[in-house]
């Protein structure tokens, strides 16, 4: 019993990285004009205007390829989401590689920062 308790974090952590991992490095392998051109935004389908997450699929392939006025022009709280995610997987590889050198409270207080500064961009 206690092994399996053990086992589950190990396997969420592997998982979490593993998609941090491939949502920041995607734009290496894909373009954003792979992508189909009609947007499945419902927010915009029904409204008729962008939501605060349009565009940020192709703001995070253009990002990897260095195209970040680009990105910005797509959705301008899209680098700073992308510097979050970033951070966030390099917290959650130091802690899996037993690197955990940092100091714990200035990952929270550096994701938190981050995370409301995204947020506000967001809502303005």
């Amino acid at each position: 019993m206690a092994g399996s308790l053990k086992r589950r974090p190990a396997f969420f952590e592997i998982v979490s990285l593993s998609v941090l991992l491939g949502m920041l490095t995607l734009g290496f392998f894909v373009t954003a004009q792979d992508l189909p051109g009609p947007s499945f935004c419902v927010f915009k389908t029904f409204l008729h205007f962008d939501c605060p997450g349009c565009g940020l699929t192709r703001c995070f392939l253009l990002i990897p390829r260095g195209q970040i006025s680009q990105a910005f022009s797509l959705n301008w709280a899209g680098p700073f989401l992308y510097i979050l995610f970033a951070l966030i997987f390099l917290a959650m590889l130091f802690r899996a590689l037993g690197l955990n050198h940092f100091n714990v409270s200035f990952w929270q207080k550096l994701r938190l920062s981050l995370g409301t500064f995204v947020i506000i961009l967001l809502l303005t």
